[in-house]
């Protein structure tokens, strides 16, 4: 489908990475899980997605087109409607139509958006599925969405896809998008090529996501443009599997992978749990987080029922802002890529440290550098969901410790807390035990 520029549109926005961006389609879901590589028959034989139609959207509450407006569609699978609500709107995001269907599927949803100019820009939803007719909460046991077209427009945006993955995803053997997963959340970019129209036969350009036992998803379509003018994308988000073989199910959950600048280089760590299967890490470098280059690789351990950290030291890192990410290989040969990391590295370094098992209010943080700087601590869920963020002026010289107040008491589980610099790069990453 062609791009049409608008010359006005005004809207919200907010960073979500290096590269990632909005259009027609991208989408970030919650939900979080651990992985390896399966076919599909093993998925089906439990339960088969249903094929859901998005059709005669109705404003339920809420001003149409802004944050807390509430769309109700109805009955798209027997005895059940969904709700959509607008959570936020960011980077010169707006919404046009929340279900255009002048072209693309008349099943799927199409909200026709707007993306930002110059900017990282994105519309956040609350999708919830409700017994029809009522407000009550439905779980489905299995779900499928697939984002259609995510592409580009030929030289200056491409569209992205975020979620705190579900279970599954699947893509094609010849994917035009990169998918990384940093061991919450997946992300699928596109490259800048546009593929014609909105055609579920493009499969290069699909991303599919399975969900298991859900009543809500957070979705997110996003885009990262350099434009010096605003476009208007036609989203297209299928609720059906479209990838019947070939769930690729994660080989290793990542925990934490974090870098750090040190006098003689850049120290990647990272720790994972359940591997199974895995042959190898490829570490990767860039300069501009487009072009990567193989710098090392790290031979997985697999150590099956227990957590592992790994260490690898980049002594030929040049100067000024880097960004790593690992490349994991398993045992079929599969692949898949994490979340990207990035480091300043001025021959200094920064240390942060917090304890993995937390008990009480707060989280003790301890964090040592050689430059002023602040930093933003963000704690999220397993399911993608932030609960709580704080921001924290650091010195040069001594370490400092400081307490990540938890506002109430959060339920006990498992959470991600990242640390990010002024520039919006992710300097830290741990996953935490709340008792």
């Amino acid at each position: 489908m062609k791009l049409q520029t608008l010359e006005t549109v005004t809207g919200i926005f907010k960073h979500i990475g290096k590269s990632c961006i909005l259009s027609r389609q991208c989408a970030i879901f919650t939900l979080a899980t651990s992985f390896l590589i399966v076919t599909d028959t093993a998925v089906h034989a439990q339960c088969t997605p249903p094929s859901m139609s998005f059709k005669n959207p109705t404003l339920i509450s809420g001003r149409a087109g802004r944050v807390g407006a509430t769309y109700k569609f109805a009955n798209v699978a027997t005895g059940i409607d969904c709700h959509i609500q607008i959570l936020a709107l960011a980077g010169g995001a707006a919404l046009g139509e929340i279900d255009n269907t002048t072209q693309g599927y008349f099943d799927a949803w199409q909200p026709y958006v707007t993306a930002g100019a110059n900017a990282t820009s994105y519309l956040d939803w609350k999708i919830s599925f409700k017994k029809a007719n009522t407000t009550t909460d439905t779980m489905l046991r299995c779900l499928a969405i697939t984002a259609i077209d995510v592409d580009g427009d030929g030289s200056k945006l491409r569209e992205f896809i975020v979620a705190s993955t579900p279970g599954a995803y699947a893509v094609d053997p010849n994917t035009s998008l990169s998918v990384t997963f940093d061991g919450v959340n997946s992300t699928a970019i596109a490259s800048y090529v546009t593929v014609p129209s909105i055609d579920t036969n493009a499969r290069k350009a699909m991303f599919q996501m399975n969900f298991t036992n859900v009543s809500t998803i957070v979705y997110r379509n996003g885009s990262i443009s350099s434009k010096s003018t605003t476009d208007d994308r036609h989203t297209c988000i299928y609720f059906k599997s479209f990838f019947n073989n070939g769930l690729i199910l994660l080989p290793v959950n990542l925990l934490s992978f974090n870098a750090r600048s040190m006098q003689d280089g850049i120290q990647l760590n990272w720790k994972v749990t359940q591997e199974e299967n895995m042959l190898h890490y490829t570490v990767q470098r860039s300069t501009d987080g487009i072009n990567w280059t193989n710098i090392g690789k790290v031979n997985a351990m697999n150590v099956n029922n227990a957590t592992h950290t790994y260490v690898y030291h980049d002594k030929n890192a040049g100067t000024g802002t880097l960004h790593y990410r690992l490349q994991q290989t398993d045992t079929r040969e599969q692949t898949t890529l994490s979340t990207v990391v990035s480091v300043n590295n001025n021959g200094g370094k920064l240390v942060i440290n917090t304890p993995t098992l937390i008990n009480g209010k707060s989280i003790p943080i301890q964090i040592q550098t050689t430059a002023n700087e602040e930093y933003t601590f963000s704690l999220y869920t397993m399911q993608g969901q932030l609960v709580s963020r704080q921001q924290y002026a650091a010195q040069n010289g001594t370490v400092q410790t400081t307490q990540f107040n938890l506002s109430g008491k959060p339920t006990t589980g498992i959470y991600m807390l990242i640390a990010q610099n002024r520039q919006g790069n992710i300097v830290y990453r741990n996953s935490l035990l709340l008792q």
